[in-house]
């Protein structure tokens, strides 16, 4: 019999017994019902089906259904297998905990260490890398997006680590180890990165505008669209690297060797090139405006479709270089070398030269020369290298 009064349910149980319970109760206990069920869901619908083919089977050996039967040949058996179940399911529950803890220890322990690797103390940051490193943490991705935003990390150990997306912005990484590490979308942002290694890291994308970079070691490094305008990167070893696209302008590359580099459309405009090393280097389509290659070394480089607008190429060697279609409007070419070079379809408006300028047939620039007969095609004295070497050889493409 049940009474409602005021939000109470009353349940009478004899004659003059009854209970009553709340509303808040009946909500207490329903969720208490349902915390169970959730803990203990495997194990009550294994018991369940365990009794119901029981059941089933009674009834169908003896046509209807005999308790007393079931229990007296079956009530050993059952309960033993009861309690195996149960004690089966405790255990497992038991290490689900147990993994569960784990999981939240580990979660705390690599949150902490990646607090000390902000630390300004000298080695804190060198032993909380190394505990990472010891917990798998710092290569299998758990530190994506960390921030150590002008973090003293000098000479950390980050090889092979897996740091994309993170801000190392206004870091002091000085002798760092970056080898084979992943960095891109890193922001390296003024960030002092001298003489670290950074051979084989993967910087695609990556931000190192305004950094120092000087000494650095940037071997068969990935740098492609990376962002490095304004770097010092003076005395950078940049051997096999890829720069495909990157942004280099304003960046500070006087006497860096580039040879062989692998520079197509990559922004260069306004970039210190001075004395650089730009031999068979590939600067297809890269712009070079107002760049400063003063005696740089552009042996064989190619340059096809580059703009070289008021780019400083003063006593630059350009011997056999291919300037095919290559924009030089307003650029200082005195005292360059230009022997052997291609110079089809290329813009040479008020382009500077001098007497000490060599041409591609080897004669001295003198002011009456008709420039014409290198660069247009449909010139009647259009001139074409014997070389083989040279990119204007007669019989080349």
């Amino acid at each position: 019999m049940r009474h409602a009064s005021h939000g109470a349910l009353t349940i009478r149980l004899t004659k003059g017994d009854s209970i009553m319970l709340t509303v808040t109760d009946v909500k207490r206990r329903w969720l208490r019902a349902q915390r169970y069920w959730d803990d203990h869901e495997v194990a009550i619908l294994i018991v369940a089906a365990a009794i119901g083919i029981e059941l089933l089977g009674n009834v169908i050996e003896h046509g209807r259904l005999d308790f007393r039967n079931i229990i007296s040949a079956y009530h050993a058996n059952i309960s033993t297998e009861l309690l195996g179940v149960f004690f089966t399911m405790f255990i497992i529950k038991h290490e689900f905990r147990k993994r569960d803890n784990r999981r939240v220890r580990e979660a705390h322990v690599r949150s902490e260490l990646i607090e000390q690797m902000r630390s300004s103390s000298h080695g804190i940051p060198n032993w909380a890398a190394l505990e990472l490193r010891q917990g798998g943490w710092l290569v299998d991705g758990s530190l994506h997006g960390i921030n150590l935003h002008g973090g003293n990390l000098n000479g950390v150990d980050f090889a092979e680590a897996d740091l994309q997306c993170s801000d190392l912005s206004g870091a002091s990484l000085q002798g760092a180890n970056f080898k084979a590490a992943h960095l891109s979308e890193v922001n390296f942002c003024d960030a002092n990165i001298s003489g670290a290694n950074l051979s084989k890291a993967n910087l695609h994308e990556a931000n190192l505008s305004g950094a120092n970079l000087q000494d650095a070691n940037l071997d068969s490094a990935k740098l492609n669209e990376a962002n490095l305008s304004g770097a010092d990167m003076r005395g950078v070893n940049l051997h096999n690297a890829s720069l495909h696209s990157c942004n280099l302008s304003s960046a500070v590359l006087s006497g860096v060797d580039l040879a062989s580099g692998k520079l197509q459309a990559t922004i260069l405009h306004h970039a210190d090139l001075h004395a650089a090393n730009l031999r068979s280097a590939n600067l297809q389509r890269a712009v070079l405006s107002s760049a400063n290659l003063e005696n740089a070394n552009l042996e064989r480089a190619n340059l096809q479709e580059s703009v070289l607008y008021q780019a400083n190429l003063g006593k630059a060697t350009m011997t056999n270089a291919n300037l095919f279609s290559a924009t030089l409007e307003r650029a200082d070419l005195r005292g360059a070398n230009l022997m052997g070079v291609n110079l089809e379809g290329a813009g040479l408006f008020e382009t500077r030269f001098d007497a000490s300028t060599i041409l591609p047939d080897g004669e001295k620039w003198a002011i009456d020369m008709d420039l014409a007969r290198f660069t247009s095609s449909s010139h009647p004295q259009f001139w074409r290298s014997l070389d083989s070497a040279s990119p204007a050889y007669k019989n080349g493409g």
